[in-house]
């Protein structure tokens, strides 16, 4: 169903997880790295969850996991086996810093460099317009070939991501939200994550709209909820969920200009994209 899938994919993208897919004669595996995952093992299909509950183990445990993989060679062994698959490690948001709140497509700039650092030890990162040349034509990928790419364009693409990448001397691929560029507006699924998180307890009140009710009086309770609301509201058409959307902005405090979760969403400018 929609909403399992939303759940899966919403574990995947916290727990850092390679999905794959095959295009004529190449495997292509995309990763989604994750605030707290140090990207150790980037081609290993690593579920980092509890038998018992089913519920994605905490970081501390999620890096005694990675560790022991490396330690054990099983890095290694992955790459040797995926060597002719091609690896896309997709992006979003890297922020200067860490912050008091945490999303799964935010990660501080640090932790780039870092698997950056790794990606480039281990893996030949090509421009994907070089790799979309090599298939058209049926040229041949170098072994271990990956590609970076970035969703959405964020402000933090230029002003973080991009002089790491060129003092590191490694191409990426950003895609724009084009309608956004040069505008304050935010994503609406980053407008919902700004304009719930920093609300400590709420009862948000949906049910006009047929979306119920979603409350929440600590972290672990909200993530539940941003979670099923996030999924709800993408099943929407657009004039339903933007009505709720605007429901939603009415009953939670204004977003200031200089709040940290709008400038980490903020979409960049023209003149940043063509730079």
């Amino acid at each position: 169903s929609q909403k399992s899938l939303d759940s899966r994919m919403a574990a995947d993208a916290r727990a850092g997880i390679c999905r794959s897919v095959r295009t004529g004669p190449v495997k292509i595996r995309e990763l989604v790295p994750c605030p707290f995952f140090r990207l150790a093992n980037p081609p290993v299909r690593l579920h980092v969850k509890s038998t018992s509950t089913g519920r994605t183990l905490m970081p501390g445990i999620a890096h005694k996991l990675i560790r022991a993989t490396e330690s054990l060679g099983v890095s290694a062994v992955s790459r040797l086996l995926h060597s002719q698959d091609l690896l896309i490690v997709m992006y979003h948001g890297i922020m200067p810093e860490s912050r008091d709140w945490e999303h799964w497509c935010q990660i501080p700039a640090d932790e780039f460099r870092w698997q950056i650092q790794y990606l480039k030890k281990h893996y030949e990162i090509l421009p994907l317009s070089d790799i979309v040349d090599r298939l058209t034509n049926n040229r041949p990928l170098p072994p271990n070939c990956a590609a970076l790419t970035f969703d959405d364009g964020l402000q933090n693409n230029f002003e973080v991501a991009f002089p790491i990448l060129r003092e590191l001397g490694v191409p990426a691929t950003m895609y724009l939200a084009t309608g956004y560029v040069g505008t304050d507006k935010l994503l609406w699924q980053d407008r919902v994550f700004a304009e719930t998180q920093a609300v400590d307890s709420l009862e948000l009140d949906l049910s006009p709209h047929g979306l119920g009710v979603y409350c929440w009086e600590d972290d672990v309770e909200y993530q539940t909820a941003y979670e099923s609301l996030l999924a709800t509201l993408k099943r929407l058409p657009a004039e339903h969920k933007n009505r709720a959307m605007r429901d939603i902005c009415r009953q939670t405090p204004d977003i200031e200009p200089d709040d940290s979760v709008r400038r980490a969403f903020q979409i960049m400018t023209w003149d940043n994209a063509a730079e």
